[in-house]
């Protein structure tokens, strides 16, 4: 029973389609709770913990800042640009180039910074962030499908549609892009309107709440 209600907790927030966390939890996390669980006693208390750990040991990195958005803590970007322009950030916002461009990129760029100034830097902090955001829930959807296509044809008697993951190294195999076995074999089975129309009515409500036992 512990167990279950970790998988469902985990699920309902990071994989859930209307609510997205500030930190996702990454694929290394989701491998540690599946160790620790086949080591010792599961309990809701212990996955918290553990998660709980794994958010605090993210504000180790000064990045984390522009977990929300770019501002900084001011009001607006132009505030943000002026507080970063600041003499005293200078390592900080090193630190920034180097991180968001890479040492490969930078080497091979012939005509200096990809970006022209602070505030482009900011503007491209904030597209990244945007983008990271459209693939999570494109993702979290793709996965929402595929457990709910798995549990119609589990339903309907497909054995075949079962699997020797456990509902965590689903999560973890998922952020990795390792389910695309899985997900071409059930994608063959929503061929079938009678299955699809079973499969997706209530997709929009809770694609976590039932399908991760």
């Amino acid at each position: 029973m512990a167990r279950l209600k970790c998988n469902h907790t985990i699920c309902q927030t990071f994989f859930d389609l209307h609510f997205e966390p500030d930190i996702m939890v990454g694929p290394a996390a989701l491998d540690f709770l599946t160790d620790f669980f086949c080591r010792h006693a599961s309990s809701v208390e212990g996955a918290l913990l553990i998660l709980q750990l794994a958010h605090f040991k993210h504000f180790d990195e000064p990045l984390t800042v522009f977990v929300r958005d770019e501002l900084l803590g001011t009001s607006s970007a132009e505030l943000a640009t002026e507080k970063l322009s600041d003499p005293k950030g200078f390592t900080f916002l090193t630190s920034l180039f180097l991180w968001s461009f890479g040492p490969q990129e930078l080497s091979s760029n012939q005509v200096g910074w990809p970006v022209n100034d602070v505030a482009d830097l900011l503007a491209s902090i904030a597209e990244a962030r945007a983008n990271f955001r459209s693939r999570l829930r494109r993702l979290k959807l793709a996965f929402g499908v595929l457990l709910r296509v798995r549990k119609v044809m589990l339903d309907l008697g497909y054995r075949t549609a079962e699997t020797d993951k456990t509902p965590l190294e689903m999560m973890s195999a998922s952020l990795r892009g390792g389910l695309a076995r899985e997900g071409k074999y059930l994608g063959t089975m929503t061929k079938s309107a009678v299955l699809y129309s079973l499969a997706m009515p209530d997709l929009h409500l809770t694609p976590c709440a039932q399908e991760v036992v």
